[in-house]
């Protein structure tokens, strides 16, 4: 999947997407909602480094996005 613009579209409301920005090193996982990009906080070890809960406005507002990847799928063998 390739990176889009946010000039060019942006994702549904609600939908949470990979962010870029084109200073940041490493993407981020938001959604937008009223017209703000809001970090989507994953484990602990989010909470514990940011004591904001599990959603913050992001620093600066993304220039990119694209859709999650699929997650993996298990196989279990018995």
């Amino acid at each position: 999947m390739k990176w889009i613009d946010v000039n060019v579209e942006l994702p549904n409301e609600y939908k949470t997407v990979l962010t870029q920005h084109v200073d940041d090193l490493f993407p981020v996982s938001a959604y937008r909602i009223a017209g703000f990009w809001q970090r989507e906080i994953e484990g602990p070890e989010d909470i514990y480094c940011d004591q904001s809960g599990r959603h913050g406005v992001l620093y600066r507002s993304p220039t990119h996005w694209k859709e999650l990847p699929e997650p993996p799928t298990t196989h279990n063998k018995g």
